[in-house]
């Protein structure tokens, strides 16, 4: 498990419309990685949030949480859920974005 905190700078240049923004921010993360069944599965969940200094509305938090097994011959499959939540999102978008991930991979041991 993991916990850091720091003061970073928020650049936030929008693609899609509206007015760009710029802020300085306080950013935490929790990390916690755990195995079980002799390191057979692999569960992971990720927390980041990054608020404003100027305006506390401006929040942005964003979570990864997985369960990673292996396959053999080093490859494995990992079931993940991504959800990202923005207090003040981009005009014309949603605060709430999820995705559910699949995927293959190959690790180097």
């Amino acid at each position: 498990m993991s916990v850091q905190g720091c003061i970073a700078y928020v650049n936030e240049d929008y693609s899609i419309s509206g007015e760009d923004n710029n802020y300085s921010a306080g950013i935490w993360n929790v990390g916690y990685d755990q195995y079980f069944f002799n390191k057979f599965i692999q569960f992971s969940h990720n927390h980041e949030g990054t608020i404003s200094l100027e305006d506390p509305e401006d929040l942005l938090i964003r979570t990864r949480t997985g369960v990673r097994i292996p396959l053999g011959n080093s490859f494995n499959i990992t079931f993940q859920y991504n959800w990202d939540w923005h207090n003040t999102p981009a005009p014309g978008t949603d605060r709430v974005d999820e995705r559910y991930l699949f995927t293959i991979g190959y690790s180097w041991n």
